[in-house]
């Protein structure tokens, strides 16, 4: 884990009954941050029981890389389901229940 940079932790609701579908959909998507220039780590942090948030940390080398990355092609190719009926926010994840902190 990188010693300084900028963490974004996104607090993810998923709706109770649909916590495995959000693990296997979370952990199968398209792996775009990988390659992404200042990217530094991903966590997956599961919930210790039912009707907790996953927190999933991303570690980026500062703020300027994050803010980059939001406006890249690569950000709007793995959130295009986001809002639609093939997005995991519109049936698994509760948006009104989920929010991310940036530090």
């Amino acid at each position: 884990m990188p010693q300084y940079g900028y963490a974004v932790l996104n607090h993810l609701y998923a709706n109770p009954g649909l916590e495995a579908d959000f693990e296997r959909v979370f952990l199968n998507r398209d792996k775009h941050l990988e390659n992404t220039e200042r990217f530094e780590n991903l966590l997956f942090l599961k919930p210790h029981s039912t009707h907790e948030h996953h927190v999933i940390i991303a570690f980026w080398q500062d703020e300027a890389a994050y803010k980059h990355w939001q406006e890249s092609q690569e950000y709007k190719a793995s959130h295009k389901n986001r809002g639609t009926k093939q997005g995991a926010d519109k049936s698994i994840v509760n948006r009104n229940l989920s929010f991310n902190i940036s530090l």
